[in-house]
Parts: structure tokens; C-alpha cells; sequence
């Protein structure tokens, strides 16, 4: 795995654009158009996020993000089966993990979806056979206190931060529980 775009260091408050992106913006910018191509109607123009994950053969355990304000976009490609995103919707984000009911979970087939979830909201990736790469569009936690600098060279990347609104809007399409905790396009393999 690896992020492009913008992170929170580890050792410290500092937020700032990875290397990869500085290093390689057209990369970013392609990333970013892929998703700006294929974005729903209902979010184009409003789905903002500082980071992209870039998974491969990464089937994560059940977890809750950590550094994810929520609203997360993700699509799987590749040449696998299964590997299903598994969601419980209706995560207090409190409780323990393990408490967590199999029946209330939802279960992706992100090869052939996109999904917009809430990534501090219990998720895990079912074990799967080929080669599965994912995307993960989301915002670090700090996505406010980014550095001018920082900002504009991420932007030049092509990706688009969140304001205020935007931050807003993308947490009121994830209700608290259920089918209004989630969102789901078809997205075919080749798209």
C-alpha cells in the first residue's frame, strides 16, 4: 500500500503532500481524473478529499480508520475473486470491534461498484485468490491545517480539498445506520 496526496506525519502534527505526488504530479493528476470521470451525479463537484490509498493485495483485517475524517470513496480492479468489502453501516465507531454482528454487515463487490462509506465505521476485505488492486479517495483528519505550500502544489496535482461545505456535504449523504450509511454506483470491471 501507499498514499498519494496529502498525509499527517506520524512523528508530529505537520501535514503536508507525499513525496510520490511531488515527485510525480501527472501521476496524481491521473488518479484524480480517473475518479473526476467516473464521479455520480450526485457527487460531482462536491466529493472533496486530501489522500489516495493504492492497495495491492491488501485484504485488511477488520479496523476502523484512524486518520480518515470518514467519507471514503472505494474501487477494486483486477484479476481475483471475492475479496468483498465487508461494512457495518450502522457502527456506533465506539464499541468494540468484536461486537460487531455479522448480520449487519453489508457485503461489496467493489469490482463491479464503486462505494462511497465512512471509513471510521468497522470494515474488512474478505480473502480473495488473483491479483486485486483498490483505490481509496478519503481525507487525513488534518485536512484543515494544511500548509499554503502544500495546498497549492496538491491542488496543481489535481486533487480537490475540502472546504468547510464540501467536508459537510460529504458527511450528510452517510446516515447514521443501515442503507443510509452507505452509497453504491454500478462501476463496471473495465471502468
Amino acid at each position: 500500500s501507499d498514499t498519494i496526496g496529502l498525509i499527517k506525519m506520524s512523528t508530529c502534527e505537520r501535514t503536508l503532500l507525499t513525496t510520490g505526488s511531488k515527485r510525480y504530479p501527472e501521476f496524481t493528476q491521473l488518479i484524480t481524473k480517473w475518479l473526476k470521470d467516473r464521479m455520480p451525479a450526485e457527487l460531482k463537484n462536491k466529493f472533496a478529499y486530501t489522500s489516495i490509498n493504492i492497495n495491492k493485495n491488501y485484504a485488511g483485517r477488520l479496523h476502523r480508520d484512524g486518520n480518515n475524517v470518514g467519507p471514503s470513496i472505494i474501487k477494486a480492479f483486477g484479476d481475483f475473486q471475492h475479496g468483498e468489502l465487508n461494512y457495518w453501516p450502522s457502527d456506533d465507531k465506539k464499541g468494540p470491534l468484536e461486537a460487531l454482528k455479522e448480520e449487519d454487515k453489508v457485503a461489496v463487490n467493489l469490482k463491479d461498484n464503486m462505494l462511497l462509506f465512512d471509513g471510521n465505521r468497522g470494515h474488512y476485505v474478505t480473502p480473495f485468490t488473483g491479483e486485486r488492486y483498490s483505490l481509496v479517495f478519503f481525507s487525513i483528519r488534518t485536512w484543515n491545517k494544511v500548509p499554503k505550500e502544500d495546498a497549492k502544489e496538491a491542488r496543481e496535482c489535481g486533487i480537490p480539498l475540502p472546504t468547510e461545505e464540501s467536508m459537510q456535504y460529504s458527511k450528510s449523504l452517510l446516515g447514521p445506520s443501515g442503507k443510509s450509511g452507505y452509497r453504491l454506483w454500478p462501476l463496471p470491471a473495465e471502468g
